[in-house]
């Protein structure tokens, strides 16, 4: 491990000390100054061949290739496999990710010494159960060995997949010389097989001790593999009478055995043109594996180690229950949905004019000309599929995607514009005035800039829009790069989040991509209040589009004119729908290939679109069904430091999945605070279970429901009752976490308004009043200050409360160039002020005249 570093890595990563090098890429520890996790980032490094590439079409191919496997690697969650958090291109187009670090873990190697047998074939087996996960999501590992499958508490972490590589892709070899197949040296491609030959090697050296070969010298290697020369009689001596007995940790001689560091450096770049020459070894023609009755480990190992590909086993899924078998040990149940990788990687079809628009969009802010698309149309029909597409394909174009999302009610002033302003002020360089702007609409902006922020002074009405949008333009020229911007779910941004919207596009040379999506059928007139950006509209899917999606997710039996028409009957060409039916369909056929042969249903589901959510919501254990209403009352987007809140625990600087190593905490060790009754929930597993269950989903880095009828489904069954409990758990719960936050009144309003309380939400609507004072958002201070001051006239009587109320109100009119309303709301708050003796807003209320009157 090398000393720290701190240089500043892609405008919003500390890279601290270096973890790990080998030929796939370096892994840095590094400070993510936007969340303010620890992780562990690793820029990839890419085959020499595509640095001096001539073909540019072809680099950049790959390139969206690349991209795509990242966000593949994005959606992984499996209690054994490393999770993504972020992923992109940095200044100099190398691509890189970033990962959680996992505490204190140990390789599988030193996980497995002086353990029983049953717990080191406990240790393969979670192994196998992440690649065969892999591999059904059509990604293989490539450089499978012990360093990368690292131990915390007893349970497996795979990390360090192959990344954009094509199964039928022939290649350089790639990986680790001691753990390559034979295969891979004549060139030969990879495949399902080397990654379990691997394996195979693995398993010998955790059960024996040592490893298979004399790693001393290269060249031994290849020896040993042309010969075929193994010694498996310490595998039949691992009989079960002698399971419990700590396995051997020397066998060979000193003089044979290889150091770690040696073996270290028996990495090979991938796919790298300065890879050593190496024998092709002739065709393998092996006898069939040996039928030993001592004991099936050795039969198992050595089909697993055969050099013929074709004689091992052809899936990890199927080495599982002999293993277990053969080491007492029960096979662990499966709750892997196979079917979620192809329906969820279903390719995107029918849009390629609107995709043509959104490229063209993204060449004209490459070239500093602004520009802004509206995506609209009914829900399901795709129009997040679509933004994803253009997020992968802007990334390879070298710029800096920022996904913000809308809420509905309890939304507060910029809500939908406050995530893409974090990032983008990591990226800028502003002085302490425009800081003290935004401030006001990124209360955390001091921890993100690492100083001290003063608010700045108020201006008003289209004056102060006017500064925060010049403040937001420069910041986004101070990027140095293209910036692509996506709102999603505009139909529930306020009229300030609008404002800021249209005026950005207006700002000449501006390396700017606006893109937002709105629901048409729920609010139809939002072009109108967007006129800077086009109007997108998005239709169902044709027929022949819907045969292209079928097949993409069934193969060749979903062009079936059969299948075709019944999806066509069923969903009217809505993606959402669409691939929902399939989902149907696979679970009466107990899998996705059977669909094709089945006898086909008049109707697939009765009761229509709402009935098939519930069924995608009952695949949810019902232990897990508590969390998942909480969740549901929040938001469509997870907070997950407010679920961890709820269960009464601390969040794991909310990396909720597997890490890489270095210190802090496991979230997979970790057992979370039920909900309710006092159960234990791993809110890790919960996330997981529900993202199976295709319930909730990972994009652009944040946990969300998969589509918001989901959420809306879960509403939908909840009783007037449950519904307020629920909210009174969210309102106490936020109360705790944020209730200094000003960002998080207006929620807090609105939960405490569910629950019935009208002294706490005349508070929080009144300090939301202020914030939206405070950010320009001055209709939007109306709202919420009116509903103070309702009821606190209708439920109190604080006197004091109401002057404030009245004087605040008088502002928000002043603003709004109603001079009139405000003289009389500055009257009525100074007779209030001097009745009940509140002398500061009496000041207020004269100064407030004062200015009426100028």
């Amino acid at each position: 491990m090398t000393q720290p570093t701190r240089s500043l890595y892609a405008k919003r990563y500390l890279l601290e000390t270096e973890l790990g090098a080998g030929g796939m890429g370096v892994v840095f520890r590094a400070l993510d100054r936007l969340t303010g996790q620890t992780v562990a980032l690793k820029q990839v490094i890419q085959r020499a061949a595509d640095q001096i590439e001539d073909d540019l079409n072809e680099r950049n191919d790959r390139r969206v290739a690349l991209a795509r496997e990242f966000q593949t690697l994005a959606s992984l969650r499996h209690p054994h496999i490393i999770s993504v958090l972020d992923y992109g291109f940095d200044d100099f187009g190398q691509p890189f990710f970033t990962m959680p670090l996992l505490a204190n873990a140990d390789d599988l190697l030193a996980a497995g010494q002086h353990q029983p047998v049953p717990e080191r074939i406990r240790l393969i087996v979670q192994t196998l159960q992440a690649l065969a996960y892999l591999h059904r999501r059509g990604i293989l590992h490539r450089d499978l060995k012990p360093a990368n499958v690292l131990v915390v508490q007893k349970n497996v972490h795979l990390l360090d997949f192959g990344l954009a590589q094509d199964r039928d892709a022939q290649s350089q070899p790639a990986g680790t010389l001691a753990y390559m197949a034979p295969e891979l040296f004549g060139r030969g491609k990879v495949t399902e097989a080397s990654d379990l030959y691997a394996v195979g090697i693995m398993t010998y050296e955790l059960l024996v001790g040592r490893h298979p070969y004399d790693l001393s010298n290269p060249l031994f290697i290849f020896q040993q593999l042309e010969e075929g020369t193994v010694d498996f009689e310490p595998l039949r001596h691992l009989i079960p009478h002698q399971a419990d007995a700590d396995p051997p940790t020397t066998i060979l001689p000193d003089t044979t055995r290889a150091d770690k560091r040696e073996v270290m450096q028996l990495d090979l770049v991938a796919e790298s043109d300065s890879a050593p020459d190496m024998p092709a070894f002739p065709p393998v023609i092996e006898p069939p594996p040996p039928t030993t009755t001592e004991h099936p480990l050795t039969a198992i190992v050595q089909k697993m180690m055969s050099r013929n590909p074709a004689q091992r086993y052809q899936d990890a899924q199927s080495i599982i229950p002999a293993l277990c078998e053969a080491a007492h040990v029960p096979v662990p149940e499966e709750t892997i949905a196979i079917r979620e990788s192809f329906l969820q990687a279903a390719r995107l079809v029918g849009r390629d004019a609107e995709m043509k628009s959104l490229l063209h969009g993204l060449e004209k802010a490459i070239g500093w000309e602004s520009s802004g698309i509206l995506i609209g149309g009914e829900s399901g029909v795709g129009k997040s599929r679509l933004m994803d597409e253009l997020r992968i394909r802007a990334l390879v174009n070298g710029a800096l995607v920022v996904v913000g999302q809308a809420i509905g009610a309890g939304s507060s002033p910029y809500q939908v514009w406050r995530e893409p302003l974090r990032r983008l002020i990591l990226g800028a360089r502003l002085d302490e005035v425009d800081a003290g702007v935004l401030k006001a609409v990124v209360s955390d902006i001091d921890l993100l800039l690492s100083k001290t922020v003063a608010p700045a002074a108020a201006l008003t009405g289209e004056t102060a829009q006017a500064r925060l949008t010049a403040i937001v333009g420069q910041m986004i020229k101070q990027q140095d790069q293209t910036v692509v911007i996506l709102l999603e779910d505009l139909h529930w941004a306020g009229s300030e989040s609008l404002a800021l919207t249209n005026s950005l596009l207006t700002i000449p040379d501006l390396p700017l991509l606006m893109v937002g999506s709105y629901r048409d059928d729920d609010l139809p007139d939002l072009p109108s209040q967007l006129p800077a950006l086009q109007l997108m509209k998005l239709a169902r899917l044709p027929q022949q589009d819907i045969r292209q999606l079928s097949e993409s997710m069934l193969g060749e039996a979903g062009r079936k004119p059969q299948i075709v028409g019944l999806l066509q009957r069923e969903t009217e060409g809505n993606v959402y729908f669409l691939v929902e039916i399939v989902r149907a369909l696979a679970e009466e056929a107990g899998e996705l290939s059977k669909v094709g042969t089945m006898e086909l249903p008049d109707t697939v589901v009765a009761g229509g679109i709402q009935r098939i959510v519930q069924r995608r919501l009952s695949r949810v254990p019902a232990e897990y069904h508590p969390l998942l209403k909480l969740a549901a009352i929040a938001g469509r987007e997870l907070d997950l430091k407010l679920l961890a809140q709820i269960s009464n625990v601390s969040p794991l600087a909310q990396s909720i999945g597997t890490g890489v190593g270095g210190e802090g905490h496991s979230p997979l060790s970790t057992q979370w605070g039920g909900v309710g009754g006092g159960d234990v929930l791993n809110l890790d597993h919960w996330l997981t279970t529900c993202a199976y269950a295709a319930v909730l989903e990972v994009n652009a880095g944040a946990w969300r429901f998969a589509h918001d009828k989901l959420r809306e489904g879960v509403l939908s069954g909840l009783t007037p009752d449950e519904l307020k409990s629920l909210h009174r758990t969210i309102a106490a719960s936020l109360e705790t976490i944020y209730a200094d936050v000003p960002e998080y009144s207006a929620r807090l309003a609105y939960h405490w308004g569910q629950v019935g309380d009208p002294k706490k939400e005349a508070l929080y609507a009144e300090l939301a009043g202020d914030h939206a004072l405070n950010t320009s958002a001055y209709r939007d201070a109306l709202t919420y200050l009116e509903k103070a001051m309702a009821l606190a006239q209708q439920h109190t009587t604080d006197f004091a409360q109401q002057a404030r109320l009245k004087y605040r109100l008088g502002r928000a009119y002043v603003h709004l160039n109603d001079h009139e309303q405000a003289e009389t709301l500055y009257k009525e708050a100074l007779a209030l002020a001097r009745r009940y003796n509140e002398p500061e807003t009496a000041a207020n209320a004269l100064r407030g005249l004062g200015v009426v009157a100028w």
